[in-house]
C-alpha cells in the first residue's frame, strides 16, 4: 500500500449498543469498519471462523467479507467506524451495507473498495490501546458535529497507528527507504564538497540525528564512517585542485585550518606531500 494515496473518507462513525440477544446476520460491507468491544462480548463469524471478542478487543471487518455478530451474553458497546481508506466517487453515495454478497447487485458489487490490507483475522492490535480509544473517540465526536476535516483528521492519525503497528507488511520497509534517503542525503553532501570543514557532530546536527547513530546507519550503507568518507573525498579533491592551484591556496579553499594540518593529512592519506604531489603535475 502507498501511504501517500491514503486519503480516508468517514462515512459513519458512532457510539452504539447491541442488545443480549441481537443478532446480525451475514453480511459483507462496501467499506472498513472498526470496532471497539468497550463493555460486553460477543460472537463474531467472519469469512468461515468464529471468534469470541471480549471487551477492550479492537476489531477491522474488511471490505466483501462475509461475517455476522452475536450477542449471546449481555448487552454490547461498540463504538465503531465505517470508513473508506481512500476516498472515491462512490465513497458519498455508499451506505453502510446490510447484504450479504449473494444479495447485491453487479452495480452493487462493482462499489465494494478494494481491500488493502488483506488479512485472515479481524482481531488488531494498537501499539497504545488508550490513545487509539480516544483517537476513536474524538473521530466519533467530529463525525456527531459534522466537522467532516477534523474527523477525517483524527481518523487519518488513528490509521496511522493502526499500519505501522498490525500492518507493517503492508506498508512495506519504509523505515529502510527512510534511512536509504538520510544516507544519500549525507553522502550529496560530502560530494559536494559542502561539508570539508564540518565535524561529525555538526554534520548530524544539520541532519537532526545523534552522531553515533548516524555514523552507524552510513557505515552499514557504504562500508565506511562518515568522517573517513569525508576525508577521502577532501583528499580527492585536493588532488585535482593541486592541478591547478598553489598547495597553500588548495589548502584555503577545502578549509583545513593551517597549510601544515593540510600537509600532514595528504601526505598521511596519499603517502607523500603535497609539494611532490604538485611537482609531479
Amino acid at each position: 500500500m502507498n501511504i501517500f494515496a491514503l486519503n480516508p473518507y468517514v462515512r459513519l462513525a458512532m457510539e452504539s449498543i447491541l442488545p443480549d440477544g441481537c443478532h446480525i446476520p451475514t453480511r459483507a460491507l462496501f467499506d472498513y469498519e472498526l470496532i471497539y468491544i468497550e463493555r460486553g462480548s460477543l460472537l463474531l463469524t467472519y469469512a468461515g471462523t468464529e471468534y469470541t471478542v471480549r471487551a477492550g478487543d479492537f476489531l477491522l471487518l474488511h471490505p466483501a467479507v462475509p461475517h455476522s455478530f452475536d450477542c449471546n451474553a449481555g448487552e454490547v458497546s461498540q463504538p465503531h467506524i465505517h470508513f473508506d481508506m481512500v476516498y472515491s466517487p462512490h465513497s458519498e453515495e455508499n451506505p453502510v451495507s446490510f447484504r450479504d454478497l449473494p444479495d447485491m447487485t453487479a452495480a452493487e458489487r462493482a462499489r465494494i473498495a478494494p481491500d488493502l490490507l488483506k488479512a485472515s483475522s479481524p482481531l488488531v492490535t494498537f501499539k497504545d490501546t488508550e490513545e487509539a480509544l480516544s483517537l476513536l473517540k474524538r473521530v466519533i465526536a467530529a463525525f456527531r458535529a459534522d466537522s467532516a476535516l477534523e474527523a477525517k483528521a483524527y481518523l487519518t492519525l488513528l490509521l496511522s497507528r493502526l499500519l505501522e503497528h498490525s500492518f507493517k507488511d503492508a506498508l512495506g520497509d519504509r523505515g529502510k527507504h527512510r534511512t536509504e534517503i538520510l544516507c544519500e542525503g549525507i553522502k550529496a553532501l560530502l560530494d559536494a564538497g559542502s561539508a570539508y570543514s564540518l565535524s561529525l557532530t555538526e554534520i548530524a546536527a544539520h541532519f537532526s540525528y545523534h552522531p553515533t547513530y548516524l555514523e552507524k546507519l552510513f557505515k552499514e550503507r557504504y562500508g565506511v564512517g562518515i568522517i573517513a568518507y569525508k576525508n577521502a573525498r577532501r583528499m580527492t579533491e585536493a588532488k585535482r585542485l593541486l592541478a591547478s592551484l598553489s598547495v597553500s591556496d588548495t589548502a584555503r579553499r577545502l578549509g583545513f585550518s593551517s597549510l601544515y594540518v593540510f600537509s600532514r593529512a595528504f601526505k598521511t592519506h596519499f603517502g607523500e606531500s603535497p609539494q611532490k604531489a604538485k611537482a609531479r603535475q
